[in-house]
């Protein structure tokens, strides 16, 4: 925000030749070189290069508070409107929330055929081939040890086939200057403050590129933010790659038909989805009379399948530039610390419900602090994120819901001193684990909750990745899976049935980590296919457990096989 103040004073001095003859005067001149001493006394000071605090409508804080002015998408890009604090200060902003939400650019769905297709690559009527989850049973009798032996097995009644082309694809559209752009409410500037939210309402809008609060911690002030009420932010906004550039649609299901499978039993040939389900049965057969055992159904099953990837390039109409279609999505943050003397917490007893925040609901960068006191629920993003040397505690709540990490942290430290809960995601691949810990130190000093809702999808869920670092599961803690949401430590939800076809993972230990399990993990009474300590062709790995891997398993009929330590 401009200084009309200091500008106003700039265009006196042009405008006022008396101010320009000092040069000519022996008293003027000593004027100048006092004038001149002190203000090098005011450079000399840390805070010589602060704006005073103002509010978003460019006023002094009244009584050290400042209203949430109104904001919309053509006049709030840049950061424009922001509540600014620096010098120490302490500023709440409060008030009303008074946001345009601005235009999505989603604009139905189509079948991808039906968009101008740049180059199909041959790939436009192939099947696409959904197996669903890899999650039932088939049995045989092990003509050894006389036991029954399990293998999962695909359920043929879950097979279907479609051509590429006939995928459900989003049509984008163009929104002229309706999506909000490195948006921001209030800052908190290198020469330190502290700025309290505590507004009324929620905040649900078309946004790329925007970090709400920002926390600057790179000077020698400390600079803080504190969010102190409940509310409901909504981030999203579609993008559309620029004119001349195609889009990509990929898949990595095309059916490779026909094809011809060798059997015990002879040859097999597939020419069509009900050949793949007839040889899908007589796979499960094979299973069942002996003659075929896991590790021979997985080869068989996927040369039937005979999958392969292919693109095919396609465009929207699109709209004349400048349009804000064409910007990038970014990051979307709702608070961000960044900084060794920045900080940012999420005070007790308040409720955040953010939806989109792909940076972090809260983030810290470079040496910052952040803690959750309250209750965070995230979907289609992230809870807590830490990144560059930052370090971070879950003092109370992080559910983590659809296409979510409660909890990511890169080469930093990172505590749960309460409960995380942290559902299976719907979309394979994104979510779904609530402690992504990539070369960091990180310790569950309390309760990780995983799979906190029954589920069957084809998709992988863990409770703690550590990806290089350490990780350690102290005493009196519990990672749990297959159990509801539980906000009370001392009052655990009811377990819940889980049998998803992806992975199912309390610890995931992969190469050049540490970790040593003190307290417990636990697989439910109602979970199928999981492991409780995984290491899987992970090298040099140490781990340590001196706590207890409790399997559990009875969810009836023929189940999947539960693991211990794998």
């Amino acid at each position: 925000m401009k200084d009309n103040h200091r500008q106003d004073s700039v265009q006196s001095d042009v405008a006022n030749p008396r101010r320009r003859s000092w040069a000519n005067a022996p008293l003027n001149r000593a004027r100048l070189l006092s004038t001149v001493s002190i203000l090098a006394t005011v450079l000399a000071s840390p805070f010589s290069d602060a704006r005073a605090s103002e509010c978003g409508d460019g006023s002094s804080p009244a009584g050290g508070s400042c209203t949430l002015q109104p904001y919309n998408p053509v006049n709030n890009d840049g950061q424009v409107g922001a509540v600014i604090v620096n010098g120490g200060d302490s500023v709440t902003v409060g008030g009303p929330t008074q946001f345009a939400p601005g235009q999505d650019g989603g604009d139905g769905q189509q079948p991808l055929r039906d968009f101008d297709i740049v180059d199909d690559h041959g790939n436009l009527n192939t099947l696409e081939l959904n197996r669903g989850p890899q999650n039932d049973t088939a049995t045989y009798t092990d003509p050894i040890t006389g036991t029954t032996r399990t293998v999962n097995v695909y359920d043929t009644a879950n097979f279907a086939a479609s051509q590429f082309g006939d995928r459900p694809t989003t049509s984008i559209t163009g929104v002229g200057d309706n999506q909000y752009i490195n948006a921001r409410v209030g800052t908190v500037e290198s020469t330190g403050g502290t700025l309290v939210v505590d507004v009324d309402g929620g905040i649900s809008i078309a946004a790329k590129q925007t970090t709400l609060f920002e926390a600057d911690g790179s000077g020698t002030a400390n600079s803080n933010l504190t969010w102190s009420s409940s509310n409901v932010i909504n981030m999203y906004g579609a993008t559309m790659a620029m004119i001349g550039t195609p889009i990509i649609a990929n898949s990595s299901v095309l059916a490779g038909w026909p094809t011809t499978v060798t059997l015990p039993s002879g040859d097999f040939t597939i020419n069509d989805l009900n050949d793949f389900k007839a040889f899908n049965d007589q796979l499960v057969s094979l299973i069942e009379n002996g003659t075929i055992d896991q590790t021979q159904y997985n080869a068989l099953i996927a040369q039937g399948a005979n999958l392969h990837s292919g693109t095919v390039e396609y465009q929207y109409p699109q709209p004349t530039p400048p349009d804000d279609i064409y910007e990038g999505v970014g990051q979307r943050i709702v608070m961000l610390a960044t900084g060794a003397n920045a900080s940012a917490t999420v005070s007790s007893g308040v409720t955040l419900q953010v939806n989109g925040a792909n940076g972090g609901v809260l983030r810290a960068e470079n040496g910052a602090n952040i803690v959750n006191d309250g209750t965070i629920t995230t979907t289609n993003g992230r809870g807590m994120v830490l990144t560059g040397g930052s370090s971070g505690s879950n003092e109370a709540v992080i559910n983590s819901r659809d296409n979510s990490y409660a909890v990511e942290t890169t080469n930093s430290t990172f505590e749960n001193n309460s409960i995380i809960n942290q559902t299976v995601s719907s979309t394979q691949g994104v979510g779904g684990i609530a402690i992504n810990s990539t070369n960091s130190d990180t310790t569950n000093n309390g309760i990780i909750n995983i799979g906190t809702a029954a589920s069957s999808a084809n998709v992988s869920a863990t409770g703690v990745n550590v990806a290089g670092g350490s990780f350690t599961n102290a005493a009196g803690a519990v990672v749990y899976i297959g159990r509801g949401e539980q906000t009370d430590p001392t009052a655990p939800a009811g377990d819940v049935a889980l049998n998803i076809g992806g992975l199912l993972t309390g610890v995931f230990v992969r190469s050049n980590s540490t970790v040593s399990n003190a307290g417990d993990i636990v697989i439910g009474s109602l979970t199928q296919g999981a492991v409780g300590l995984r290491v899987d062709s992970a090298t040099n790995v140490i781990v340590n457990n001196t706590g207890t891997i409790d399997v559990n398993g009875a969810a009836g009929g023929t189940s999947r096989e539960n693991i211990g330590y794998a």
